[in-house]
Formats: C-alpha cells, sequence, structure tokens
C-alpha cells in the first residue's frame, strides 16, 4: 500500500518510482557526472588503438623509401662490374672518375704547347674521353673516335640525337646519353651499337658508370639505372625536378642534385633513399664526392656535407613545413641547419661567385671564380688557403694534374699554375671559350671550345 511506512522507507531508500520500473542509473541522484566520467574513460580507451594505429601507419609510411627493395636486390642486379675509372693513359668520364674529382695525380705534366687542333664541328658541349690513344668526342647526333697522334678519324657513330656529355668509357664500351631521350652504348673500337635505353625524356648531361650500373640524370627529373652489359632497366628514381647530371658515386651511395635546390643521397645498388638535403637554391651545377664528403655550388659559393649522413623518417617533410611557415612569420624560431652539413663558404664580391664544381684532392678544393680569381680551400673545415688573380671569369671546372691546377677561362685563355707555389707556370690562348671542362691523359690536355675545335696540348 502506498500509505504503508515500509514501503514509502524503501521507495525513498532506492530512489525508484511507485510504478515499479527499475531506475536508470544516469537518472539517480549523482548519475549524470558519472556517466559523463564513464564515457570520457570509454572514448578515452577507443580512441587509444586508432591513435596507435595511425602513428603505426605514418612510421611505415615513411620509413619504408628507407627500406632496402628485396626485388631489386635479388631479382635486378648487374651483370657485370664494368666501371669508368681515369688512369695514368685514360681519362674515361666527366670529372675523371664517379666521383668527379677531376685529379689525376701523376708527374707527367703538360708544357703548354698546342700539339694538335681538330676540326670536331659546333654546336655541342661534350667534352673528351680518351683511352689507349684514341679520344672520343659527341656532337650533333654522331660521336667520333680520333687518333691522338695523329689527328686521324678512326670512326663516326650515329646516334639520334645531340650528345652533349663526357663520354663514358668501361672496358670496350663507350656510354652516353642524347637529347632524344635515350641512353647508348657503343662498342669503343668500331662506333657499332651494343644497346639502346629508351626514356621519356632528354639526357642532356654526362652518364656516369660504377659496378656494372650505368646512372643517367634526365631533364625529365628521374635518375635511371641500368644493367651496363644489356642496358635492362634496373631501378629508376623520381627528384621532383630536373637533375643536373652526372651523379656523383661514392662508398656505396649514390648523389644527385635536382635544379630545384635538392641534393639527394641513394643507395646505388638498390636506389633507396638515404638523405634528402634543402640547400635552399636552385643547381645548376653536379655534386662532387670525394673522402667521406660531398660537395655542391649553391648561390655562388660551397657548401660540404657529410656523405654518409642519414635523414630520420619524417624529418624532411617536418622541416619543409617549419621552413615554410617560418617564412611566412609564425611565432616559431628558424628552422635547423640542413642535415649532415659540414661547412659553407660564401665568398666576397671581389673574390667573385663561384660558378662550377671544383677540382679535388686531399689537400685543398680548387675553384675558379667570375671575377677570375683562381681559390683553394681547406676540403676539412672550408677556410681559406690561397687565392690567384688570374684575369677573366673561369669557363669551366678546373683539372689537377699533378702539381698543375689548369683553368679554363672566358677569353679564351689556358692556364697552368703550380698549386704548391701558387706560381703561375704557362699560360695559351685557344681562341675561344671551352665548351667542356677540360680532360687529361697521358700529359696532355684535351679542351673542346665553343668554335667547335678539340685542342690537344702537350
Amino acid at each position: 500500500m502506498s500509505g504503508d511506512p515500509e514501503t514509502r522507507d524503501s521507495n525513498e531508500a532506492t530512489d525508484e518510482p511507485h510504478s515499479g520500473f527499475a531506475v536508470p542509473s544516469w537518472a539517480r541522484s549523482g548519475g549524470e557526472g558519472a556517466n559523463r566520467k564513464g564515457w570520457r574513460s570509454l572514448s578515452g580507451r577507443r580512441l587509444i588503438w586508432p591513435a596507435l594505429a595511425l602513428l603505426l601507419l605514418y612510421a611505415v609510411w615513411s620509413s619504408y623509401p628507407f627500406t632496402p627493395n628485396p626485388w631489386v636486390a635479388l631479382f635486378r642486379q648487374p651483370s657485370g662490374d664494368a666501371t669508368a675509372q681515369s688512369a695514368a693513359g685514360r681519362w674515361a668520364m666527366y670529372g675523371g672518375n664517379p666521383q668527379g674529382t677531376n685529379f689525376l695525380p701523376l708527374a707527367d705534366p703538360p708544357q703548354g704547347i698546342i700539339e694538335r687542333v681538330i676540326d670536331v664541328g659546333p654546336g655541342v658541349r661534350s667534352g673528351a674521353a680518351v683511352a689507349d690513344g684514341i679520344v672520343y668526342i659527341g656532337g650533333q647526333s654522331r660521336v667520333v673516335a680520333f687518333e691522338t697522334a695523329t689527328g686521324r678519324q678512326i670512326w663516326e657513330g650515329k646516334v639520334s640525337g645531340p650528345a652533349h656529355g663526357v663520354p663514358a668509357i668501361a672496358g670496350d664500351t663507350l656510354y652516353l646519353g642524347t637529347l632524344n631521350k635515350n641512353v647508348i652504348a657503343l662498342e669503343r673500337s668500331t662506333g657499332q651499337p651494343r644497346w639502346e635505353y629508351q626514356g621519356d625524356s632528354p639526357f642532356p648531361g654526362s652518364v656516369t658508370v660504377h659496378n656494372g650500373i650505368v646512372y643517367a640524370g634526365s631533364r625529365g627529373g628521374e635518375v635511371h639505372a641500368l644493367d651496363a652489359e644489356s642496358g635492362r632497366a634496373l631501378w629508376e628514381v623520381g627528384l621532383g625536378s630536373p637533375a643536373v647530371a652526372p651523379v656523383a658515386v661514392q662508398d656505396g651511395r649514390l648523389y644527385a642534385a635536382s635544379s630545384a635546390g635538392v641534393l639527394f643521397a641513394r643507395h646505388d645498388r638498390t636506389g633507396d633513399k638515404r638523405a634528402r638535403i634543402r640547400t635552399g637554391a636552385a643547381l645548376v651545377a653536379p655534386p662532387i664526392a670525394a673522402h667521406g664528403r660531398v660537395y655542391i655550388i649553391s648561390e655562388g659559393g660551397l657548401m660540404a656535407f657529410d656523405g654518409g649522413a642519414r635523414e630520420l623518417p619524417g624529418r624532411y617533410p617536418a622541416e619543409l613545413v617549419w621552413a615554410q611557415l617560418w617564412i611566412w612569420r609564425f611565432p616559431l624560431p628558424a628552422p635547423p641547419e640542413h642535415s649532415g652539413l659540414l661547412w659553407r663558404f660564401a665568398p666576397d664580391r671581389d673574390m667573385g661567385a663561384f660558378l662550377h664544381p671544383p677540382a679535388v684532392t686531399r689537400e685543398a678544393l680548387y675553384l675558379g671564380t667570375a671575377a677570375g680569381a683562381a681559390v683553394a680551400l681547406k676540403p676539412d673545415d672550408g677556410s681559406l688557403l690561397w687565392t690567384f688573380q688570374a684575369g677573366a671569369p673561369a669557363a669551366a671546372s678546373p683539372l689537377v694534374a699533378g702539381d698543375l691546377l689548369i683553368m679554363a677561362h672566358e677569353d679564351g685563355a689556358l692556364r697552368a699554375i703550380n698549386r704548391f707555389t701558387q706560381e703561375e707556370v704557362w699560360e695559351i690562348s685557344l681562341g675561344s671559350p671551352v665548351a667542356a671542362p677540360p680532360s687529361f691523359a697521358a700529359g696532355r690536355v684535351y679542351a673542346h671550345t665553343q668554335d667547335g675545335k678539340l685542342h690537344i696540348i702537350r
């Protein structure tokens, strides 16, 4: 009965209505706050696992490019170990070797006497490759071989487009890229084609040959790795903007520059990512690798990076966003310095900007400037060792042959300086600026000038 004191006391104690229905916990006294707390606890537990899953997915996504590709490693191996490497009587590729150092430690220096001038035709920027007394040079839809002792043409090989780079010599094969979107391999003795690889965009620069792989940078922004024996594609990676060829290879790493200002480090065998470095300005010269460092011309100065630097997964995009927000004046500290940066040298106005990659020895880095100076820097810290006022602006990278630093200038002069005493040894006029960096083999300098002449200087 409703008037029963016991019943009334029981109902009051349990907070339940007289209808006999159970009251939900959230409707009881204090139930709403407890329920909200419970839902918060439950929601928190439910969010933990999706958050962990997202973190795991991000870690996998950001780390994936750094993980070795088992398919490439196991099933796309090069057929041989061909390498373009210079020696006493051979200049095998751009820069003389896969590192691009422009240095031969020889004791047979040239005397500055023009021995022979060969008309190779104008309109291309190809430099000379030399081996066994034969000089090879690209042209307008052709490659030509001359006998160095007589200047006699040995053969002319037809190619499908202009060949502007320095041919690479490895074994009995000649390798080069063309503006007709292909990379070709020719028999060195006859000029007959061995294979041809067709890409999607022009290959305007030189190729690099190392450990059985031909590396070719394209205007479309890719680096193609090809089997040197067959021309079969092993792998391809994108740079995001045109490649500044050639690439440099050192200690299992490949270094490639993009015109957008990024220096890439990749595994030379599989192409897997190792590092990306923003230089902060457009790049117009290829990287040089030597003695564990990588050198790149940027904004008229020279930057040196640790060749073994590794990019932490996710760091590059985070720093990219950070830098952009800082540029937009968000209240953030300045972004951190480039990963792996060892030092930076910025020449003053009187010295003039660096225009071309350095020649690299263990003792020094040698560069020419837009103001006509020859400059030597210490490789360890980039400190200035000496300068020499040479005259006209540098027209190409310098060349080091033994004790001589050989420089080509925009006024057509070719000058040799003793790199230890800074004394001028000789100077000659070629009549026209060089079209490509000079080459050196068997005591002779090979300089291709813009008027279509190949000068052989002993």
